[in-house]
């Protein structure tokens, strides 16, 4: 358990031949690499550069954040968001969080506040600058196939490719009492 815990670092790991096999520069998060456990009222200021799966807050998320913000650049290949870059696992729950961040990607699943989203969101705020070229692109999230609710996104964003949205790039999720002001 992290409870009212602030960093305040730059985190870059970059490989010239990034690899899946080996995870090299995957799972790279502000404050955590990947949560599997409780993350409450915490703070992430800083630049963040990694390969797949890269968050300002964490890079990967399979358990619960609450009352938590990122703020600074994310920067990666897929799997990119402002809080987080993967929402992904049985009891992954983000509430009450928000990111103000610049994201910059060039693959797929790029978004404002999450790259990609299989677990449950609520509540949540991105303000962000996305500069971004593939697929799956939104304000908020790159590709949702959870669930989303009482988020809000605002702030621009400069895409080039396919699947590419104000509030989702993809979404076969649920998606809720929610708003983009994302141009």
């Amino acid at each position: 358990r992290l409870e009212a815990v602030t960093a305040t670092p730059d985190v870059a790991l970059r490989t010239e031949d990034p690899s899946f096999i080996t995870d090299e520069g995957n799972r790279i998060g502000g404050l955590v690499g990947t949560n599997e456990g409780v993350i409450k009222e915490s703070h992430a200021r800083g630049d963040v550069d990694g390969y797949v799966a890269a968050g300002g807050f964490a890079g990967k998320n399979e358990g619960v954040i609450t009352d938590s913000e990122a703020t600074g650049e994310t920067a990666g290949e897929s799997h990119i968001g402002g809080f987080v870059g993967e929402n992904h696992g049985l009891r992954s729950e983000i509430v009450d969080s928000e990111a103000e961040n610049t994201v910059v990607g060039a693959g797929f699943s790029i978004g404002g506040f999450a790259g990609k989203n299989h677990g449950t969101i609520a509540d949540a705020a991105a303000t962000v600058e996305i500069e971004m070229t593939g697929t799956n692109g939104g304000g908020f999230v790159g590709n949702n196939d959870g669930q989303i609710t009482g988020a809000q996104a605002a702030g621009t964003l400069d895409g080039d490719g396919n699947q590419i949205g104000g509030f989702a790039g993809k979404n076969s999720g649920d998606v809720i009492g929610s708003s983009t002001d994302v141009g």
